[in-house]
């Protein structure tokens, strides 16, 4: 995904998690616990989009492989509470390169430990 212009991406329901981007993988309903997840999502590009006065950013979870997020600028002209700007938690061995991207006026960025946002801009 790359080059797009989202505006006003949101749910009127505080529950729904709408995602301007969304890139997850979940088990399906009925899977065993312990069985392990059939299939994968793996290997995407996140670049160069731009997201405004959307309540979510971008979410990325529980995929695998080579995950790029760059140059993506995610802004609202004013902090929204509860919202999330990126929420990135990837599968263990996942490579998940987070540079250059920027985040503005969100309530909060979930991260999770393996994803590195020191070359990013998040406020």
């Amino acid at each position: 995904m790359e080059g797009n212009i989202l505006t006003r991406v949101f749910s009127p329901d505080p529950r729904d998690p709408c995602f301007a981007i969304g890139c997850s993988y979940s088990p399906p309903r009925n899977l065993a616990a312990g069985a392990p997840w059939p299939g994968s999502v793996a290997d995407i590009v996140i670049e160069n989009n731009t997201i405004t006065e959307s309540t979510r950013g971008i979410v990325v979870k529980n995929v695998g492989g080579q995950v790029r997020l760059h140059g993506n600028l995610l802004v609202n002209l004013v902090r929204h509470d509860g919202s999330i700007g990126y929420a990135l938690d990837p599968l263990p061995g996942a490579n998940l390169p987070f540079t250059g991207n920027t985040g503005l006026n969100y309530a909060g960025h979930q991260l999770g430990s393996s994803v590195d946002s020191n070359a990013n801009v998040l406020k």
